[in-house]
């Protein structure tokens, strides 16, 4: 009897096509681990078009002692005939053949095998919202707790679900947020005041709700609600439940499920609280990204939350100038999001620039207590290399030329302005 591939995308085999009530095996969350090729086995009595399932089980495929086992079960329990037609023996039999298919087969059948040619169509570079969701790649933005990740996902995924060109150049596209980390009811007021910020009349995101569980658990629901253009977004990573972040093994397994579930994809990640430049767990999360996105933050007294946005990886397109918005929030919640005004977050256009981050914050918090002075007076009162001072007061774009005095220039911060 031949192994097909059944409408599921998944091995089957069916024993006694022919008869009125025949055997059928099927296969799903095939996966090859270091022990070898594991499956989720079922034995179904089939008759016309029902299956019914008589057992199943999850086991490595090449151990005869599990195989017999669930053999021995599937025929305790079948129906009277197909019991008869088919002892226990002949069912381990096909059960042989249908696992030792999986175990030889199953990986080369699933993947094809192509050559270029110079007249072939290239595929173009599309993006879902551009330049940090591109089609069919994987985004992370990350950013230490309590900074607004999530409302700055939400504003990507609204962006998309509704081809909203107000921030980004976007191509509408099906989105559906993954909600592993909050209370579905805070989403719900989150998605209420999104719309209103944006003045849109709905968001169109569809929204999975699955706090407390993992990612093992909600990704063949998500796989049957998306298509090839859907956006996936995972909030986030350290909630998918696949074990210590900080393990190659986690990442993989992580990226790979990411991968299977959606051609494009977004997930949230934190930062160390000892290290805010990358992503806290194991570099293969990084890998595995074709864009990633540091997420900066400065808070106003007022309520308003400044986002700089920092391209630290780009697969296939250039870096992107950083970027920032802000969000503002009153008493209920969030309130606008819009473009930051031009120098409205000193703390952030500082930040942007990686190499020199510390030291040039260093110059700004100076000049914010003491007021404008000359490279010389900045280098005595910071410590600072006047060349370093020198260069970030002509090229930096963050200081201004207040006034000369003889052959020394006396410098300013910039003054926010609308822009």
């Amino acid at each position: 009897m031949p192994v097909t591939i059944g409408s599921d995308g998944n091995p089957q085999l069916i024993v006694g096509e022919d008869q009125p009530q025949c055997l059928a095996f099927a296969a799903r969350d095939i996966r090859r681990n270091s022990t070898g090729m594991h499956a989720n086995i079922g034995v179904f009595s089939v008759e016309g078009e029902a299956w019914d399932l008589m057992a199943s089980n999850v086991f490595n495929v090449g151990r005869s002692a599990e195989q017999g086992k669930l053999c021995r079960d599937a025929h305790r329990r079948l129906p009277p005939i197909p019991k008869n037609l088919y002892p226990v023996e002949a069912i381990e039999l096909e059960m042989v053949t249908f696992c030792l298919w999986i175990d030889t087969q199953w990986e080369r059948q699933r993947f094809e095998d192509v050559q270029y040619e110079p007249d072939d169509t290239i595929p173009s570079m599309g993006y879902a919202l551009e330049p940090y969701i591109q089609d069919r790649g994987g985004t992370i933005v990350f950013a230490p707790r309590q900074s607004g990740k999530s409302y700055l996902a939400m504003v990507w995924a609204v962006s998309v679900a509704n081809g909203l060109d107000t921030f980004w150049l976007t191509t509408k596209r099906p989105v559906v947020y993954v909600n592993l980390e909050r209370d579905p009811d805070s989403m719900h007021r989150r998605d209420e005041m999104l719309r209103q910020a944006l003045g849109i009349p709905r968001s169109n995101i569809r929204w999975l709700h699955a706090r407390g569980h993992g990612m093992e658990s909600v990704a063949r629901q998500v796989k049957k609600m998306v298509d090839d253009d859907t956006v996936v977004i995972y909030d986030s990573i350290s909630r998918m439940g696949l074990g210590a972040l900080n393990e190659d093994a986690t990442a993989n397994r992580a990226m790979d499920l990411a991968n299977w579930v959606s051609r494009s994809w977004v997930a949230i990640g934190h930062t160390a609280r000892s290290d805010e430049s990358h992503v806290f767990g194991s570099t293969h999360f990084e890998n595995a990204a074709d864009v990633i996105v540091r997420v900066n933050t400065e808070h106003k007294p007022s309520g308003t939350i400044g986002m700089s946005l920092t391209m630290t990886k780009a697969n296939d397109q250039p870096r992107r100038k950083p970027e920032s918005l802000a969000f503002d929030f009153g008493p209920s919640g969030l309130t606008a999001v819009r473009k930051a005004l031009d120098r409205e977050f000193t703390k952030l256009l500082a930040t942007s620039a990686d190499s020199a981050k510390p030291r040039l914050q260093s110059l700004i918090d100076y000049m914010q207590m003491v007021g404008p002075c000359s490279a010389t007076e900045a280098a005595d009162g910071t410590g600072l290399p006047r060349t370093n001072i020198s260069t970030w007061f002509n090229s930096s774009g963050l200081f201004q030329v207040n006034e000369r005095r003889g052959k020394e220039i006396i410098y300013g911060l910039k003054e926010p302005t609308d822009g």
